[in-house]
Parts: structure tokens; sequence; C-alpha cells
């Protein structure tokens, strides 16, 4: 699909995704609306939400970086939309409490509450920094890793996680020696 065609089909389902967000409905029915014409685009993931004072759409490329400059091409091109934000990589969400739900590739979906959520932080070569996360108690561990990234882009966006941090998982027993999450944006 040719950007300019993905926008114009993008820009009519606006006021459907903003009927959806604002009356909170269900992630199935979002992701209904929005999965088809993304999926033409290519192996991209991508996030729909509020967003400050209006919305937001990001395209992200996981750690393909071939697809991150096609994600950057097409976010370059968006229109200019009243009240709609848009991004390459899920961008830093402020004010946001880290509440959500990761999906199973099977269809099942669990709560994450991570507004308690600590780390440690280690140097590492190149400046990054490797995470030691609390374990939200998921199974099998992709869930896990999915959980804490989501966190992670929340409260870091996206490309400075990629850039700069790599994450491990431990167990909550040695939560004592881990700091607050306030504390990331900071060792970032």
């Amino acid at each position: 699909m040719k950007p300019g065609d993905f926008w114009r089909a993008f820009v009519q389902l606006l006021p459907q995704l903003e009927k959806a967000l604002d009356d909170d409905l269900p992630a199935e029915h979002i992701v209904a609306l929005v999965d088809e014409h993304v999926d033409r685009l290519g192996d991209f993931g991508w996030e729909v939400g509020p967003f400050r004072s209006g919305y937001l759409f990001s395209l992200s490329a996981g750690d393909d970086r071939d697809l991150e400059r096609q994600a950057d091409e097409l976010i370059s091109v968006a229109p200019a939309v009243n009240r709609w934000h848009f991004f390459s990589g899920k961008p830093p969400r402020d004010g946001w409490v880290p509440r959500f739900f990761v999906y199973e590739s099977e269809g099942g979906k669990h709560l994450v509450d991570a507004t308690a959520a600590r780390f440690r932080f280690h140097e590492q070569e190149a400046g990054r920094l490797q995470l030691k996360g609390i374990d939200f108690g998921l199974a099998p561990p992709s869930l896990q890793r999915d959980a804490i990234e989501i966190l992670l882009d929340g409260v870091i966006g996206e490309r400075r996680r990629r850039a700069l941090v790599s994450v491990d998982v431990v167990g909550d027993e040695t939560a004592g020696v881990f700091r607050p999450l306030e504390d990331l944006d900071g060792q970032c």
C-alpha cells in the first residue's frame, strides 16, 4: 500500500477511533478498525490512544532497522489532523498510569499493574544501561519481556529504550535494592 493511500484510509477511520477512545471501548474494537490497514504496510506494530489533549498513532518497527526507516518515511508524510499526533516509535507518555494489558498470541490477555514497578540499573559498554526488572508473574517469559518493554516505552519512549537499555527479568525477592520507576528517566 502506498503511503498516500494508507493516510487517506486512516483519516477516514479517525471519527470512529476517536469515539472508541472517548467511550473507552475494548481494545478489540480498536484493533478491528486499524489492524487491516497497518497490515497492508508491512510487519509493523502500532498503537492508538489518548495523548496530551488529543490522540496518538504510532508505528513500531521493533528491532528492524529497515522497517524503522519505512516507519520514519511513512510518518513524515502524515497529514496534519487536528488533535492527532503521529509518531515513528512509541513516544513517552506524560502522566501515564502504568496499567495495561499484554496479549498472548492465542488471544488471551493479562492486566499488568506496574504502578509499583522497580528496577536496578547496571552500566554497560557504549553508554547502555542494563535494567533488571521485577517479574510480573507472567508466563511464558515473552509476555514478561513484553510487559517490561511496554512499561519502559511509556516512561522513556521506544527508541530511547532500544538505544539505551537492555532488560533482564528477576524475581521480586531482591526488590529492596531496586529503585522506583520515577528514577528511570534520569538514568537514560
